[in-house]
């Protein structure tokens, strides 16, 4: 797992704790609201075991939903409504976030990188990399290896187009 990982999950769920919380009020919070809080932090520690358990394969919205005990539909809204975004939104960005780690910890080829990570071709892994991150994946391995060269080389790297990524 990349480093501060459980720090990001951690940060998502507490994100959707207070989203629950807006929604309700910060007043004195009921029994009932007190359930519904209890069932989103319950969906989101299935959910996220399920992702870390099964991104590297194909995984249906019915496979998901059938693990936290939801038919597809109520699933597939709750889960937005809980944390802002879709289900496969969220396995996405959690395979590119694993591909990442191991283009910088491995020398895969991106090929072998995208199958291990659950997507369903190179094409889509590239497409999908570059709309969330800016740069391709091979461009993110050359800057990686260039950032790393000028790390260990204690020479400083001005200008990197991955912003943040890094």
């Amino acid at each position: 797992k990349k480093p501060g990982f459980e720090y990001a999950v951690n940060a998502l769920s507490l994100s959707a704790f207070v989203e629950v919380l807006r929604g309700v009020g910060f007043r004195a919070v009921t029994t009932k609201q007190s359930a519904q809080i209890a069932e989103s932090m319950k969906l989101l520690r299935h959910a996220e075991r399920f992702v870390e358990q099964n991104y590297m394969r194909p995984v249906s919205l019915e496979e998901m939903a059938d693990y936290c005990n939801f038919s597809k539909y109520y699933f597939s809204h709750y889960f937005k409504k809980v944390t802002g975004v879709s289900f496969f939104y969220y396995l996405t960005v959690y395979r590119l976030e694993r591909a990442m780690g191991l283009m910088k910890s491995t020398n895969h080829s991106m090929t072998e990188i995208s199958y291990q990570c659950g997507f369903g071709s190179t094409r889509s892994f590239n497409r999908l990399f570059k709309k969330h991150f800016g740069v391709t994946p091979t461009e993110f391995r050359d800057q990686w290896n260039i950032s790393l060269f000028y790390t260990k080389n204690n020479v400083k790297c001005y200008g990197s187009k991955l912003k943040n990524a890094i």
